[in-house]
């Protein structure tokens, strides 16, 4: 019943489902015995809902789909999620929630956030929580990307029993463990965080999709977050139509999928009517990843194909764009967060039950107090909470900074050099580039999509993407175009892994 399962969308398993084919039960069993088949090579899950919960609820939503199979919940009706672990799931759901540390996970969270409710109200089966790096990176400043206290290592799908561990495919970004669970076929959607880059950059290392939404577009009570001016929240799929739908429930905008779907009579004209800029492979790249990665003669081939192929599907694409270097908008950034983050810190304390923590201070002393468990070697040390936990900066200097980040972001940065350009609907960039940090300050949404394997050891890149003033039906409208006319990058083989 459940061959291949795991390698369908959701809309593919929801048209199973509606089919009579396969019922929600059914995709549990088969997830279920994929993550116990190959989660403990991965690390990519924390946590997994007690199975009694998951079939009580999957037989639950079977039968409401026999009794009115007019009437679903949405259009992902009775399908498994993934959540990264800083999204509040209440006692009822049987799950910690730990953002990775050791100090959440002894505390009882009081209730779900709001979106654990939108997305279960909308049928969705949540099945699990995914690794992260711990407090979102934000822990210390010698912590690898996709590591936590309570998961350990978050390790690529595409990792290869024949690699020297040097040469190993990575994970990177704080939500890695929702990409590597999506890509692993763990499930077929997850939902991320990011403060810059932190669930696209994953995702493109995985092969895959993401979409992170636009500022505060998504509810964010109960939901860890490093910085109140940077941090959304958004999704990760292997399919761009599953990102549109999922968007849809998240943002509660049931109409991005009339315009954001591509029309039948689009079929090889995807592009048409979309302005698109694509700035060179090695532009806002750090210098170790152009000679051997992006300024690779064979990468560039691939990134050139992907600009023919947009023309030859009806987009008007400019090549190379024409853009500063983006060190500018690097002003003040870091700073901000750390004046941010110790604010963030108390509120999420708040959505859990009295524990004797009140603030930073108090996790950072807690930490001191259980070394063993909190601060395990090599990782030992939390530079950057105690660095947050000293800031010195004012509220008004706080709002300066923003203000001037959303500027040279949006106004001064990629929004000036999309009209200098030919008035673009889209630019596009390496998936290594710091195109993300615009995305961050300006508070607009971005997106991966995938192009291709690196023929180092077979991990995936792709390209980022950012919209006009951040508009995101035109931005989804692109993603959907790219995933009809790109056939994505090799999928992992889990056999190999070591």
């Amino acid at each position: 019943m459940d061959q291949g399962l795991h390698q369908l969308s959701a809309t593919a398993l929801q048209a199973k489902l509606t089919a009579g084919k396969v019922t929600s039960v059914d995709l549990i069993k088969s997830y279920l015995r994929r993550i116990e088949r190959y989660n403990s090579r991965l690390n990519c899950l924390l946590s997994i809902r007690p199975r009694t919960q998951l079939f009580a609820h999957a037989t639950a939503l079977d039968a409401e789909r026999r009794a009115r199979p007019e009437a679903l919940r949405s259009k992902l009706h009775g399908i498994p999620i993934i959540l990264k672990d800083v999204i509040v799931t209440g006692p009822e759901l049987g799950m910690p929630t730990t953002v990775g540390s050791a100090v959440f996970a002894s505390m009882t969270a009081k209730r779900n956030a709001p979106l654990v409710d939108l997305l279960q109200e909308a049928g969705m089966i949540i099945l699990g929580k995914s690794n992260m790096t711990e407090f979102c990176g934000l822990k210390s400043n010698n912590i690898k990307s996709g590591w936590s206290t309570c998961g350990g290592q978050t390790k690529s799908p595409y990792r290869r029993r024949n690699l020297r561990e040097e040469d190993q495919p990575i994970t990177a970004g704080s939500s890695s463990g929702s990409a590597v669970a999506v890509a692993a076929g763990l499930a077929p959607l997850s939902i991320g965080t990011e403060t810059s880059a932190a669930l696209v950059y994953p995702a493109s290392l995985c092969g895959i999709y993401a979409y992170k939404c636009g500022y505060k577009t998504v509810p964010l009570e109960g939901v860890f977050r490093v910085s109140e001016s940077y941090d959304c929240v958004g999704s990760i799929a292997r399919d761009p139509t599953d990102i549109v739908t999922l968007s849809e429930i998240m943002q509660r905008n049931p109409r991005y999928s009339i315009s954001a779907l591509p029309k039948d009579g689009h079929l090889g004209q995807e592009f048409r009517g979309l302005a698109v800029g694509v700035v060179a492979s090695t532009w806002g790249v750090h210098e170790s990843l152009v000679a051997e990665k992006w300024g690779d003669a064979r990468v560039i081939k691939e990134y050139e194909n992907a600009v023919s192929k947009m023309r030859g599907r009806g987009g008007r694409v400019v090549y190379p764009v024409q853009a500063p270097e983006p060190d500018s908008i690097k002003y003040g950034r870091d700073t901000l967060i750390n004046a941010e983050f110790s604010d963030q810190v108390k509120e999420f304390i708040g959505c859990f039950e009295h524990a004797g923590i009140e603030d930073l201070k108090d996790i950072i002393a807690w930490n001191h107090a259980h070394a063993d468990t909190a601060l395990p070697l090599p990782y030992d040390t939390q530079t950057e909470l105690i660095a947050a936990a000293n800031s010195k900066m004012r509220p008004e200097m706080l709002q300066d900074i923003v203000t001037r980040l959303r500027h040279l972001a949006g106004d001064n940065g990629i929004s000036d050099i999309m009209r200098r350009n030919g008035d673009l609907d889209i630019v596009l960039s390496s998936s290594e580039c710091q195109l993300v940090t615009y995305a961050a300050c300006a508070g607009w949404p971005c997106a991966t999509v995938p192009l291709g394997n690196w023929r180092k050891n077979g991990q995936p890149y792709g390209m980022f993407a950012l919209s006009k003033n951040g508009d995101e039906k035109t931005l989804l409208r692109f993603v959907c175009a790219w995933g009809k006319a790109f056939d994505g990058t090799q999928a992992p083989d889990l056999e190999m892994i070591p």
